[in-house]
């Protein structure tokens, strides 16, 4: 059986990267008002277009640090179902056996794994079309895997 990945990402257009290029321009903007009002002696506008560029700047950190959160799932030859899940900088890796992997999937919710005691939510932040076909493609190749 060949290998088998599948990627269930949070659903955002743009990258970190392409989110500090796309507030680049408000931010110099942003800027260039500081510095001609510090330069006319007006510090409340300096005072508000500061205050402005740390809001900017916190919406940014806040957005880059979870736009690639999800979970990828990676079926191996060995019968192996290896799970990534990332929430912001935090990277957590699981490996069940594919055989004794039960999926469940509720209306509108995320999927569940179940293998023996262990449970994992995974497709939470995924959109429902994307989790709905993975959950299809996830069941069936479990069934093959356990020979079924």
């Amino acid at each position: 059986m060949a290998a088998t990945r599948w990627r269930l990402r949070r659903n955002c257009s743009l990258t970190p990267q392409q989110a500090l290029l796309a507030w680049a321009l408000p931010i110099a903007v942003l800027l260039g008002v500081t510095l001609f009002a510090a330069f006319q002696g007006w510090w409340w506008v300096v005072a508000f277009a500061l205050l402005n560029i740390a809001g900017l700047a916190t919406a940014l950190w806040l957005y880059s640090r979870h736009a690639l959160d999800g979970e990828t799932l990676f079926l191996a030859d060995d019968g192996m179902l290896h799970i990534e899940q990332q929430c912001g900088t935090r990277l957590q890796h699981l490996a069940w056996r594919a055989s004794l992997v039960s999926l469940e999937v509720a209306e509108d919710g995320p999927i569940t794994l179940r293998a023996g005691r262990e449970r994992l939510e995974i497709g939470s932040q995924a959109a429902p079309a994307t989790r709905d076909m993975t959950a299809r493609e996830l069941r069936r190749a479990l069934r093959l895997d356990a020979g079924m």
